[in-house]
């Protein structure tokens, strides 16, 4: 029996969890990359990098960890976690992207700008998220346009208190899942009206397909957020979540009082490419 006890013992200190902290730098600047996806290559438990570049993670005494982040190469590597106090650096190198000058005209007269998924009046209906972690929702966009680019996006905050998010846009997989990211650098913004928020992305020369995804990442950790749902008869589920480390799932489960699909109320206003 003490023979036993012994080897549960050593057992358990073998996998002993401490806590691990390191500061993540972008490797030509030296800068801090904030808000960096870090998960667990062991469990596919997750953090977030705060503001300053900074995590500290609970892991075992030996292991790895994949860094993300938008316009940066994904990287995995194996980390020793002990007692001390020390910070360690981790370095991401910048993509190198090859980029194609997308020709946007001034609006002539008697054209428009197309919606997408035009604005509800109103909401009764919102969905609250989580507060901790990073999580993700996005609704899938349909157009009739081959190759155009996003000049806004607008979307419906039932109740904020100076949350943080980043702007999410992904094509699409043979699966009809959100897929690779479309956009080439983290649009942060900082949410602080209740109601439409209109967010100008003119400059980052988003191009995308006919069929594509767009929506909000929270980042805020001690905040929750609501984002307003819409519905109507003709409806389809078209909103898509995913916490950190996880896979999407279709939030089939988002429906008003008379079993109606609720989803994200988010537009875009899109230019046809010349």
């Amino acid at each position: 029996m003490q023979y036993f006890i012994s080897i549960i013992l050593c057992f358990v200190s073998h996998i002993s969890i401490a806590q691990y902290s390191a500061i993540i730098l972008d490797s030509v600047t030296y800068e801090a990359i904030p808000y960096v996806h870090i998960i667990s290559t062991s469990n596919q438990q997750g953090v977030l990098s705060d503001e300053a570049g900074v995590f500290e993670f609970n892991l075992n005494s030996k292991s790895t960890i994949q860094l993300s982040h938008i316009g940066y190469e994904t990287k995995t590597t194996p980390v020793s976690v002990n007692e001390t106090d020390d910070i360690d650096t981790i370095f991401l190198h910048p993509k190198s992207i090859e980029l194609t000058e997308a020709i946007v005209e001034p609006l002539q007269k008697g054209e428009t700008i197309t919606f997408v998924h035009k604005k509800p009046k109103r909401t009764r209906n919102y969905f609250r998220n989580r507060k901790g972690g990073s999580f993700q929702l996005v609704k899938r966009i349909d157009s009739a346009c081959d190759r155009c680019i996003i000049e806004h996006v607008n979307f419906h905050v039932q109740s904020s208190t100076n949350n943080i998010v980043r702007l999410r846009f992904y094509d699409q997989n043979k699966d009809g899942l959100p897929n690779q990211d479309i956009a080439n650098q983290s649009i942060i913004k900082n949410i602080t009206t209740n109601g439409w928020n209109s967010i100008s992305v003119q400059d980052y020369q988003l191009v995308v397909p006919a069929h594509f995804f767009v929506g909000l990442e929270f980042l805020d950790k001690d905040e929750a957020m609501a984002i307003g749902l819409a519905a109507n008869n003709n409806s389809e589920p078209l909103t898509f979540i995913k916490n950190l480390g996880k896979s999407w799932w279709l939030a089939t489960i988002l429906k008003d009082k008379k079993d109606r699909p609720l989803n994200m109320m988010i537009n875009v206003e899109l230019r046809e490419l010349k």
